[in-house]
């Protein structure tokens, strides 16, 4: 009687200790879930030798888009389809392959700004996101910066903590590669001269 007694004592500190210790653990990641907010976002910019009407001819129709743009390629070739007219505010693109789905739409568009919403269907349930490209004047050339927002999703705020460093460093990869297209498009137009160094982020 007094063995099992003793193992009651014994048991009643240990589980009160790991269910303290649960409570805990719960406790941090919920701080940490909150304090993820919705969103991500990476950002990068390029000084280009052209003014902004050379640049709004690959920003403001999708199908000039899609020639520059890297963040929407699969490693599958997708079937895709454009609206009529493929440029404008609430122009579209669409992207289908076997196993995923993307839709890319123009929501604003001005002198400075040209925002691109994602909507994309695949392995990890339905994600949204956004490209803004802010065109920053600087004398003789433009200062083309694309920022890139994602919007959380159950699943990737949970995954957000292991592959937040390979997810950015990813995105930021493709924004670099991208604006290195879009200029030596725009400057295979003559659109200002010989390409500039790039600034940086």
């Amino acid at each position: 009687m007094q063995g099992g007694a003793g193992m009651a004592n014994w048991v009643r500190p240990v589980t009160m200790a790991l269910g303290m210790s649960a409570v805990l653990v719960g406790i941090t990641l919920v701080g940490v879930w909150a304090a993820q907010g919705d969103s991500w976002q990476v950002s990068r910019r390029r000084a280009i030798a052209a003014g902004g009407p050379a640049l709004h001819r690959h920003l403001d129709d999708l199908k000039a888009f899609d020639a520059w743009q890297t963040l929407e390629r699969r490693d599958e070739p997708p079937t895709t389809t454009f609206s009529t007219p493929s440029g404008g505010v609430g122009a579209w693109m669409e992207q289908r392959t076997a196993r995923a789905m993307s839709k890319t739409t123009i929501t604003s568009l001005s002198a400075d700004v040209v925002r691109y919403e994602f909507e994309s269907t695949g392995f990890l349930g339905t994600g949204q996101s956004r490209l803004d490209v802010v065109l920053h004047p600087a004398g003789d050339r433009t200062d083309v910066e694309a920022s890139f927002t994602g919007r959380f999703t159950f699943v990737t705020r949970l995954m957000w903590p292991l592959f937040r460093k390979g997810l950015t460093s990813a995105v930021g990869d493709h924004l670099d590669s991208s604006l290195a297209t879009l200029e030596q498009r725009v400057m295979s137009e003559g659109g200002g001269g010989t390409p500039l160094p790039d600034r940086g982020p």
